[in-house]
């Protein structure tokens, strides 16, 4: 009898497992689903991500309250560890701080650069009438800079300090340039706490003030290399001036034929269907910054070859053109894809001409920034002859 009823309980067990399986299988579909998404958008992601490069500096900073430093940084105690992460902290909080990065933006001079310059002017109209435009461009800049700068503990003691950018020379150059000004600023602190101790002698601080000395000389000699390497790196030399005056001059005629095309793109949608679309919540999607940022990297490439003498009629130049105009079309492909999504309501026969004047606007843009570019090209020039 009671073997009777194991053998009926395994065969309802069975029964009921194989029932699971079935439905696993009918639903196998919700399962597969998910995981090719997440492949897709991997995928999508690591397709049109620009590279980013990193450039990092070590640096050895000791804990002036133990005795025997090599021995506490071999055995890694819990005085050392508590001070390494209270002074990776520290840096962090120097190195964002709005005082350290204003002047690591004016030695490296992007304050001064055009196309930061203009996207502030932008801003200034557009949102902030009453900040000044310095104010903008510095606050543009802090942002961009705390962004790219890490700190991390490569060690006991020992501190890595990190800056992101898509060149890898302008990388290279900007971390360096960041750990020497903080070593720069920690000195100048100590040098200070030094002339506030009555008791110092003076023996000691004149070490300090030399330490100092000879840390400035050595800022002042790495400034030059730098501005040197940006004079350097300027494609507008005395041998293509004339075609970069040219070419910019050609820029501001196809500049103000756009801005055209926007004004009378925008009076036919006013027209047709009483207000012009808000072409910014098209720019918000990142498929679309994706292919923006990307048509703006070979407009910038294919001014470099302009300047250069490699324009369309070389086998670079076409290449690039080809490269530009593929960008174009995938562009306009994923703009009427979302006007389609996003405008279901309006007449199918004026959605083409949404489509239009979103990428129309694009376009505007990029020819703002290339021309940009070249300008600030050209003031460099000019600035380094006089």
């Amino acid at each position: 009898m009671r073997k009777l009823q194991g053998d009926n309980q395994d065969q309802a067990f069975k029964f009921d497992v194989t029932e699971y399986v079935r439905i696993l299988w009918r639903k196998k579909f919700i399962v597969l689903m998910p995981l090719v998404f997440a492949v897709a958008v991997a995928w999508t992601g690591a397709r049109f991500l620009p590279p980013v490069y990193q450039a990092s500096v070590v640096l050895r900073i000791e804990n002036p309250d133990l005795m025997n430093r090599d021995f506490e940084r071999l055995v890694q105690t819990g005085r050392q560890r508590m001070h390494d992460t209270e002074m990776r902290a520290r840096v962090e909080s120097d190195l964002t701080g709005s005082g350290f990065l204003d002047q690591l933006a004016r030695m490296l001079g992007f304050d001064r650069d055009p196309a930061v310059i203009l996207q502030a002017g932008i801003a200034q109209t557009s949102k902030f009438p009453d900040v000044s435009l310095e104010e903008l461009v510095f606050r543009r800049l802090r942002s961009m800079l705390r962004s790219r700068i890490k700190v991390d503990q490569a060690g006991p003691g020992l501190f890595e300090i990190s800056y992101l950018d898509a060149n890898p020379e302008a990388c290279q150059i900007i971390a360096d340039a960041v750990s020497r000004l903080y070593i720069e600023e920690q000195q100048k602190l100590q040098t200070r706490g030094i002339q506030q101790l009555s008791d110092f002698s003076d023996e000691q601080l004149a070490v300090y003030r030399e330490r100092l000395n000879r840390s400035t000389t050595e800022l002042e000699e790495f400034q030059q290399r730098i501005s040197k390497t940006i004079v350097e790196s300027n494609p507008v030399t005395e041998a293509n001036i004339g075609i970069a005056r040219s070419l910019k001059r050609q820029l501001e005629v196809e500049l103000a034929d756009l801005d055209h095309v926007v004004e009378n793109l925008e009076s036919r949608l006013e027209s047709h269907i009483g207000s012009v679309p808000d072409s910014a919540r098209i720019l918000r999607d990142r498929s679309v910054r994706n292919l923006r940022d990307d048509l703006l990297a070979n407009v910038n490439s294919e001014l470099l070859l302009e300047l250069g003498g490699g324009g369309g009629t070389s086998a670079a130049g076409l290449t690039r053109e080809q490269d530009i105009a593929e960008i174009q079309q995938d562009l306009l492909n994923r703009i009427r894809d979302m006007i389609r999504d996003q405008y279901p309501d309006i007449n199918r026969d004026y959605r083409p001409l949404i489509d239009e004047y979103v990428y129309q606007v694009i376009q505007q843009a990029t020819h703002r920034q290339k021309l940009a570019k070249l300008s600030g090209y050209i003031s460099t020039f000019r600035r380094n002859v006089d």
